[in-house]
């Protein structure tokens, strides 16, 4: 079997005295899209933050490329080949969509160029048109688009996007579904948190779904999305 591309091991995280990810373990085979599933609470962003450093696992490993990358500082782990797209996207809101992909542009692991401004342009033609436009002035799905882009000149080996349709309104969740698929053609690896089952059933090969900071499944995404136990388990 093909060794993935990221492996997160028995994570266990914590805020503070209160323990938040038991024993988490998920697989993300190179060129395929995994979805973490789970209501709001259920460990999603923490299982996102623990594995990109930003916050520090209490116990497990965080594996690229089979090298444990555990603890590493979320600069380093950037330069290894891991890009994130935060909850809250985290773009500059005074930098115009240019300012803000020309300064995340770079090459990947290994001098690797795959991903420049032009062809990222390519697969977001309405940041084309918004190049000047500063990003405090885009609607949410707009950000939510210059966010992935922003991550993508980055040249990363895997992308993690944390909760990519939170807030956004039906026809910027296509939109998002559209690029998440084009990427996949790609051949872009991809973690994705997620509470829209619909959404993720659209793009996602392989789900696990998290309660209470533990996987209380795992399965091919479609099946995942037929669980009468995963639709319970995604109720708000």
């Amino acid at each position: 079997m093909e060794q993935p591309v990221l492996e997160i091991v028995d994570l266990q995280a914590a805020y503070g005295p209160s323990q938040v990810l038991f024993g988490v373990t998920v697989r993300v085979p190179k060129g395929k899209v995994v979805a973490l599933l789970g209501r709001n609470g259920a460990g999603k962003t923490t299982t996102m933050k623990a594995a990109m450093g930003i916050l520090p696992p209490r116990g497990g490993q965080v594996r690229l490329r089979g090298q444990d990358v555990t603890g590493r500082r979320p600069s380093a782990l950037a330069r290894l080949g891991i890009g994130y797209v935060p909850e809250d996207r985290r773009i500059f809101p005074d930098l115009t969509v240019k300012e803000n992909l020309a300064i995340a542009s770079r090459p990947g692991p290994g001098g690797r160029r795959t991903w420049t401004v032009e062809k990222v342009l390519e697969l977001f033609p309405l940041l084309g048109r918004l190049m000047g436009r500063k990003g405090g002035l885009l609607s949410g799905g707009e950000q939510q688009l210059l966010a992935v882009a922003r991550a993508l000149v980055g040249n990363p080996e895997v992308l993690l996007l944390d909760e990519p349709t939170e807030g956004l309104a039906p026809v910027m969740v296509k939109a998002v579904a559209d690029v998440v698929q084009a990427l996949k053609r790609e051949g872009v690896t991809m973690l994705l948190a997620e509470q829209n089952l619909g959404f993720a059933n659209q793009v996602a090969d392989w789900g696990y779904v998290l309660q209470k900071g533990q996987v209380l499944l795992e399965g091919p995404m479609e099946v995942c999305a037929r669980s009468e136990e995963v639709v319970r388990a995604l109720a708000v």
